[in-house]
């Protein structure tokens, strides 16, 4: 059993690479097969078509995304605790270790690439990189509002800087034209700016 479930996540892990480097439609299962030495027929015996290893690929990124985002009812928490600036960076996350960042940024890949022609793809896209996250911020911010750290303002505008800078900075991971060094120093001076320009807003009382 054991031994099953390793060679199932070596044809995953395959899989993954493959369609990133190549397109999914462009990947066959003999391709994947070749990447871990073992035969088509050999896939077979764990997966019956190459929609259903794209299936458990779109299944593994939707269980594993949302665990690296601050659970909401720690931010919330937090609200009553910590300056405002502290609770804005608690809002933007990274992926953990660097093997883990670069399957997800693969997988990120392999569902930008499907997102017109696949509706699984098209869902899990606008799911995880507009509808979460805006829930996510507005929950935070009507919690900032209502435990009186701020005034009543339209956070909309805000939720929308903050998710384009999150997914610019995913696209530039993409594009991989920087280092990780650079990527990161970027990412979380990006991160400081928002901060103190949201802290600015609030203690100037222009929200």
């Amino acid at each position: 059993m054991a031994a099953r479930s390793f060679t199932k996540k070596k044809i995953l892990r395959a899989a993954i690479d493959c369609f990133a480097a190549k397109n999914y439609k462009y990947c066959t299962m003999r391709e994947i097969a070749e990447r871990i030495d073992i035969t088509a027929t050999g896939i077979y015996r764990h997966f019956k078509s190459k929609q259903e290893i794209l299936t458990d690929i779109f299944d593994y990124y939707k269980i594993n995304f949302n665990k690296y985002r601050t659970p909401i009812g720690s931010v919330v928490k937090s609200v009553d605790e910590a300056p405002i600036g502290a609770v804005f960076k608690m809002l933007f996350f990274d992926f953990g270790t660097e093997e883990e960042r670069e399957v997800m940024l693969k997988i990120t890949r392999i569902i930008i690439d499907l997102k017109l022609e696949n509706a699984e793809a098209k869902k899990i896209f606008i799911s995880t990189f507009i509808d979460e996250p805006t829930e996510y911020l507005h929950t935070v911010f009507s919690r900032l509002i209502s435990s009186g750290k701020i005034r009543p303002f339209n956070y909309k505008t805000w939720a929308f800087q903050m998710i384009s800078f999150a997914n610019m900075s995913l696209i530039l991971a993409l594009m991989n034209q920087v280092s990780q060094k650079e990527l990161d120093r970027i990412y979380h001076e990006g991160i400081e700016l928002l901060a103190k320009s949201f802290e600015n807003e609030y203690m100037s009382g222009k929200i």
